[in-house]
């Protein structure tokens, strides 16, 4: 017979992964619902921070438990309005608790301690309003998926902790809002050994005697990288680029930056970043000269390999996230670190230094910023990600974790003010590839309708460049009626056009091998 007192266990998790995987895969028609579990839960947070200042005669957390709770019961009213209010609910969140940072602060330099660590805080919250603002309701889609990735992992965890080896009857009797402390305990658990530990950081850190032989070693490497990287690039090569990132070291420092920000190392993190900017040096300094003084067979401006690499969108920050989570993964887990090259292959971190030197050479500096844009966002999402593996399997116990609580604490705020930095250019340059296309599109679609009244004209290629569109076409007379054609397209992309028109001759000849 079943076990009576594990229905109910067992039904609880089998709501939260249901809840989980209808976030996930409807993502637009569960917003309401969304919406509605969000201000839930501003509301009950809200009610608690406020019970817990009122209790401690905190007026401070007062206020923001009780800002908390009115944007929780807003949302909760207008739930069914546009998925843009949880966006600005968010965001005034993050604002006010900016707010009440920068108060901190100045009150704590008022009174002479030692509170830097807030405006810094601060200024992570105010660059995350912002991104959510930017990215309108692309966040909202966001925020719909972290929620739904959220209730399905709290659904598994919990069905892991009260019917798992380690279950117990104390624990089958556990709600399932007690998720966190379960999750906590399990984290308390991880640890995957002092030996296995000093293997990983010997891997990965540069210490002791073999210091300056390591970074003579990872210079060479990069020199190489560099160089073949440089050249796949002037010939516009995927396979000779795809080789350079085989050979490219920067993963080991990028990688010993986490695992030294974790450990609580400050002057080893900023060893091993000086490390990477150095291989930045090498990369664009010899990417540079290679531009300058070899022959150039792709044009900068038409190059796959370099239009590829400065139009960064906020997809590949999800690329360096998942790269960097499994580069992470990789290197604690001996048995998948053969999977470490395809993380390299993954994340690309050498080429876009390269395109940066190329396009530097060539005077293309809008291009070269996209490129460095590029490396940036590769960079803190690996060093974030693989931050995040390192403490899911037990890189360091948790109790010396707890030792350097503060210390993390202000490494994690640093990080979220990178990731809030270029987050930002991310968004914006990735809602412009959106207009654009949509734009282009638009535009194609005007000229498609246009030419159902020219008989004989067949629609050949489209440009578009702001206001300027470029269009040929083919087919033995003139059009007529050209500029009812650029009246159509800026009502449809809504603004003002003016079309370069081109109608190329058409002849058109049937053979038949019969007639021979």
């Amino acid at each position: 017979m079943s076990d009576p007192s594990a229905s109910s266990p067992l039904l609880r998790a089998a709501v939260a992964i249901i809840i989980g995987l209808i976030l996930l895969l409807w993502p637009d028609r569960s917003l309401a619902f969304t919406v509605g579990i969000v201000g839930l839960g501003l509301l009950l947070t809200g009610l608690y921070e406020a019970f817990g200042g009122l209790r401690r005669r905190s007026r401070e957390a007062l206020t923001q438990g009780l800002v908390g709770a009115a944007l929780g019961t807003g949302l909760l009213v207008v739930r069914q309005w546009s998925g843009l209010l949880l966006v600005a609910a968010i965001a005034l969140v993050l604002v006010a608790r900016a707010a009440f940072d920068l108060y901190r602060a100045w009150r704590g330099w008022r009174s002479g301690e030692g509170l830097w660590w807030y405006p810094l805080r601060a200024l992570a919250q105010l660059l995350g309003a912002a991104s959510l603002l930017i990215l309108g309701e692309v966040a909202v889609v966001a925020v719909i998926l972290a929620i739904g990735v959220a209730w399905v992992i709290t659904g598994f965890v919990y069905l892991w902790q009260v019917f798992g080896p380690t279950a117990s009857e104390a624990s089958r009797r556990m709600d399932i809002t007690e998720t966190p402390q379960l999750a906590t305990t399990w984290l308390q658990r991880r640890d995957i050994g002092e030996q296995a530990r000093n293997q990983v950081l010997d891997k990965l850190v540069f210490r002791g005697r073999a210091y300056w032989e390591r970074v003579g070693r990872f210079a060479a490497l990069m020199g190489f990288s560099t160089v073949i990287a440089a050249l796949g690039i002037q010939t516009d090569s995927t396979a000779v680029v795809i080789g350079a990132m085989l050979v490219a070291p920067l993963m080991t420092p990028i990688l010993a930056t986490s695992a030294s920000l974790l450990m609580g190392w400050p002057i080893r993190a900023l060893r091993s970043l000086a490390l990477v900017g150095a291989g930045m040096a090498i990369a664009i300094g010899l990417s540079f000269l290679i531009a300058r003084y070899a022959p150039e067979f792709v044009e900068v401006t038409v190059n796959s390999q370099v239009t590829s690499r400065t139009s960064p969108t906020l997809l590949d920050l999800m690329i360096a996230l998942a790269a960097g989570a499994a580069g992470g993964y990789a290197v604690c887990r001996p048995d998948v670190s053969d999977s470490l090259p395809g993380v390299a292959i993954a994340v690309a971190v050498v080429p876009p230094l390269s395109v940066v030197g190329i396009t530097l050479a060539a005077g293309e500096y809008g291009l070269a910023a996209g490129a460095l844009l590029l490396f940036l966002t590769n960079l803190v999402g690996i060093i974030i990600a693989s931050i995040a593996v390192f403490v899911a399997v037990g890189f360091l116990p948790w109790a010396r974790m707890e030792a350097k609580r503060e210390q993390l604490q202000r490494s994690m705020v640093t990080l979220s003010v990178a990731l809030a930095v270029v987050a930002i250019p991310l968004a914006i340059t990735g809602e412009r590839i959106l207009i654009s296309a949509a734009d282009h599109d638009g535009a194609v679609a005007a000229t498609q309708t246009w030419l159902e009244q020219q008989p004989g004209l067949d629609f050949v290629q489209l440009d578009l460049d702001g206001g300027n569109v470029d269009i040929i076409l083919a087919g033995p007379q003139s059009p007529s009626d050209v500029d009812g054609l650029a009246g159509d397209i800026a009502q449809e992309i809504g603004r003002d056009v003016e079309v370069d028109l081109r109608v190329v001759p058409e002849e058109r000849f049937v053979v038949s091998s019969r007639d021979g």
